[in-house]
């Protein structure tokens, strides 16, 4: 699985639940601890709008009001940037300090918008089963880059699973989250 496609699954699920989230839900506590529903939606759109910015050369601002189609917005014009020629042989500055391809950018984009997917069905009670191909296509580049994202500080630090534990339960545990027993 490239990841375009990777993203573009991630997105998809991330976007399903977001759809999903009742009035009475934006202000529910996510496994992130500094972060409500509202909030955990808006640091997925700006990271978003961030990347938008990046693929189509302009900053991205048409955004609404509301984090349901403020997502569904910026979700778009990610998708079509990914189509514009060249926009994938750019580079772009890293979360862990320098440059480097964009579409690495994109993979550690891809790896936040599964683990926010995840903590947004924790905090609203939804199935919080995520993509088991996405999962496994993720999984190989977090455990190689884990090292480097808990020494950024920018990422919860890993916490321990079972050794007969799955893809999904290895992957947010190196993510910092842990699944209901």
């Amino acid at each position: 699985m490239d990841v375009i496609d990777m993203h573009r699954r991630a997105a998809d699920q991330f976007g399903a639940h977001v759809e999903r989230v009742g009035a009475g839900q934006w202000e529910l506590p996510t496994p992130c601890t500094e972060w409500d529903v509202r909030a955990l939606v808006d640091h997925v759109v700006a990271n978003h709008r961030r990347m938008a910015g990046l693929l189509h050369g302009r900053p991205f601002e048409a955004l609404d009001e509301e984090p349901d189609r403020s997502w569904t917005a910026v979700a778009a014009a990610v998708r079509s940037g990914f189509t514009l020629p060249g926009a994938l042989d750019r580079t772009a500055p890293s979360p862990f300090g320098g440059d480097g391809p964009i579409t690495g950018l994109i993979f550690i984009l891809t790896a936040d918008l599964t683990t926010h997917t995840w903590d947004l069905t924790r905090a609203t009670g939804a199935d919080e089963t995520l993509d088991a191909e996405l999962v496994a296509a993720l999984l190989p580049g977090i455990e190689r880059a884990q090292p480097v994202m808990t020494a950024s500080g920018k990422f919860a630090p890993p916490v321990p699973v079972p050794d007969a534990a799955g893809p999904q339960q290895r992957l947010l545990g190196l993510l910092g989250r842990r699944m209901r027993p």
